[in-house]
């Protein structure tokens, strides 16, 4: 009898609670959004000031920058004062002085929305993840659904190859050292090349730099396992017309 792997299971358990973890937050945003679309006030604001913070945990790392605009406005005979966070382009457009669309809950003044370009970008994000997340279980199961849906049928003789051997102690060890680096540049690398061209896309094209950087993070370890893999299918190819 076949005996499943824990460490599979594991892996697909954490995988499946991301991926509810992003659908509740997901649909936590939509909620927002459908609140503020179906019941919230529009007013003009006044834009009073925007800070920058930064986030810097790693010395050796670009710091994580996030924007926050502070405005003034009139609710049900009171006059509110809220910062809410808001994209770079934002800041950059905005002077202080300036009048601003806004819309808050009139129940819950304090909850405005003055940048949906913001709101974009973070659903976005949540969603790139989330298809990512979905892919990661889905495969499996199609992959499960097609082995056992498979007929055996009889097939031509496969053409035989000749095998090329063992692969050189110094092609295992090449390997290793090629896969220590994916792993270690995904923490590492990837993260500074994300923020890089972050910095660099955000004044160009706007919140889809967010997926953009996102998905630049790959490229550090796809690069170390495709030059693992290129050089593993080399040897064996030298070897074998060898």
């Amino acid at each position: 009898m076949e005996t499943r792997k824990p460490i599979p299971l594991i892996v697909t358990g954490l995988v499946a609670l991301l991926f509810l973890v992003l659908l509740a937050l997901i649909y936590s945003a939509s909620t927002r959004a459908a609140q503020f679309e179906r019941d919230g006030v529009e007013t003009t604001a006044v834009f009073v000031s925007g800070r920058t913070q930064r986030t810097n945990t790693q010395p050796d790392k670009p710091p994580r920058l996030r924007y926050f605009a502070t405005v003034r406005f009139e609710a049900a005979g009171r006059r509110m004062t809220v910062e809410t966070q808001v994209t770079r382009d934002f800041l950059r457009a905005v002077e202080p002085g300036a009048r601003i669309p806004l819309r808050y809950l009139p129940d819950d003044p304090e909850s405005v929305l003055v940048d949906p370009l913001f709101e974009s970008r973070s659903m976005a994000l949540a969603w790139m993840f989330l298809l990512f997340f979905a892919g990661c279980l889905i495969v499996p199961l199609v992959q499960r659904w097609r082995k056992t849906r498979r007929v055996e049928s009889a097939a031509p003789e496969p053409r035989v190859r000749p095998k090329a051997g063992p692969l050189p102690r110094w092609v295992r060890v090449v390997s290793v050292i090629l896969m220590i680096c994916a792993a270690v540049s995904f923490f590492s690398l990837s993260i500074w090349l994300r923020y890089a061209v972050e910095a660099w896309a955000l004044p160009h094209i706007g919140w889809v730099s967010l997926p953009l950087a996102m998905a630049s993070m790959l490229v550090p370890p796809v690069g170390f396992g495709v030059a693992n893999l290129a050089m593993i299918w080399g040897v064996q190819r030298f070897r074998r017309l060898g």
